[in-house]
């Protein structure tokens, strides 16, 4: 299992090309993003350029977090979180985290 993680593009998109290139070249099962994505259509060409599960936790540079939850109800593999999110793996749990108090 492959996991790759990643935050704070902030709608870079020549660095976030750079980033799906690796994910084909070392095909990652899941993305871990912390947060900072920034705009909803990178959201979308994120999951319209990524296979696999892609768990979001929602950062303060996120220009539409409602937009961006939304997406989850037509992306079946997106999981979008506020501050932070938990995902089991093979007895394995992962707490990915944005806003630390």
């Amino acid at each position: 299992m492959k996991i790759a993680v990643i935050s704070d593009t902030h709608d870079k998109q020549t660095n976030l090309d750079k980033f799906l290139n690796w994910c084909k070249e070392n095909k990652p099962n899941i993305i871990i993003h912390c947060g900072d994505v920034a705009s909803f259509s990178t959201l979308q060409y994120l999951t319209n350029n990524f296979q696999g599960p892609i768990y979001l936790s929602l950062g303060n540079a996120d220009l539409d977090p409602e937009q961006m939850k939304a997406l989850q109800n037509s992306v079946s593999t997106l999981k979008v979180t506020e501050d932070f999110g938990e995902l089991e793996i093979k007895n394995l749990r992962f707490i990915y985290i944005v806003k630390v108090c």
